[in-house]
């Protein structure tokens, strides 16, 4: 999917508070779990991927409402000194953010893996909860670098 990074500046510019500043523009999704794998047939194949977009798309909003953090499957972070902005991933941004989350309710984010096209994240948040994500290329590092140094 091509995205159009001006458009999605344009977006993110709209939200910012004034005198927030944004530090970075990420993309991230929500760690995805085993695929499963094998040989199916291409109706059911279709059936399979569709069903497990649609899971996929449910837990990452069951996490959400979990923690407050706005999540979807895969998502655009704003990443602002004062906060996480957060919209849906499409290639033009669709309407107004998921939500945004206030820096200052993240204790602690670690980077548990090194390299790979998506690098894990786990942000530890004041409710006590873990939550697991993942973003894309050196955004994982930036992202701790940034939210540990505060």
């Amino acid at each position: 999917m091509a995205i159009d990074g001006a458009a999605w500046r344009a977006a993110v510019d709209s939200q910012l508070r004034p005198s927030e500043s944004l530090r970075f523009i990420a993309s991230a999704r929500t760690k995805p779990g085993d695929t499963g794998g094998g040989l199916t047939l291409m109706p059911l194949g279709t059936l399979y991927r569709w069903a497990h977009r649609y899971f996929e798309n449910a837990s990452a909003k069951r996490a959400s409402s979990n923690h407050s953090f706005p999540l979807r499957r895969r998502m655009i972070w704003a990443v602002t000194d004062r906060r996480i902005i957060v919209w849906e991933l499409a290639r033009r941004p669709r309407g107004e953010p998921v939500g945004a989350y206030d820096r200052s309710a993240i204790l602690h984010a670690d980077r548990p893996d090194v390299g790979g096209l998506w690098r894990t994240v786990v942000l530890t948040l004041s409710d006590g909860e873990e939550l697991v994500v993942q973003l894309g290329g050196d955004s994982a590092d930036n992202l701790a670098k940034d939210l540990n140094a505060a």
